[in-house]
């Protein structure tokens, strides 16, 4: 079974043979971390794999780097059970996301452990944790996607600064991510 969450929503609109009449309830289905029980989640391959079922929503989480640039991952820390080093071993201790440039960043592979929680999630060896542009590229990129909208969860601690931008600065940061209107829409 591919996991992604359904949510009951009300669709306020809708045209004719495409669903639900206009103010009947529908199932919005989301990409939950992308398609994360059939792709490494958070990465492309699983927003690819979403956008092919035909996902009404990404759902994404987003942290940020030392160089403050905004990476689409679930945790503050490197998952020790879905990342490699750049050596190619497990990840061992609490690496933060928040501990590395993006370019460091880039050389942990986080897509060729399975993920032990899915076992019929496939592999895709070398991706990479995105940024949330790579995200909106993909979508930009993606035929049929037009219609797709994102569910993005800011990670914030504020009583650890050492993890991630205070609420000022995240909401800063993700309003420069959504400057452009096409971005705003989704």
């Amino acid at each position: 079974m591919v996991a992604l969450m359904l949510m009951l929503t009300a669709a306020m609109g809708g045209m004719a043979g495409d669903g639900p009449a206009p103010g009947e309830p529908r199932i919005e289905v989301q990409g939950h971390r992308g398609a994360r029980g059939a792709r490494p989640e958070n990465t492309l391959a699983a927003f690819r794999h979403a956008l092919g079922l035909g996902v009404d929503v990404l759902e994404l989480d987003v942290a940020v780097t030392k160089d403050e640039r905004l990476v689409v991952i679930h945790d503050l820390f490197l998952n020790p059970d879905l990342c490699l080093t750049p050596e190619g071993a497990r990840v061992t201790g609490r690496i933060s996301i928040r501990s590395l440039s993006l370019e460091a960043l880039q050389g942990y592979d986080c897509g060729t452990l399975r993920n032990p929680q899915f076992p019929n999630q496939r592999p895709v060896p070398g991706e990479r944790i995105p940024t949330l542009d790579a995200v909106f590229g993909l979508l930009e990129a993606t035929k049929g996607a037009d219609a797709v909208r994102l569910n993005i969860e800011a990670k914030s601690v504020p009583s650890r600064p050492d993890l991630t931008l205070p609420p000022e600065a995240w909401a800063d940061a993700l309003a420069a991510a959504l400057a452009d209107p096409q971005r705003r829409r989704r």
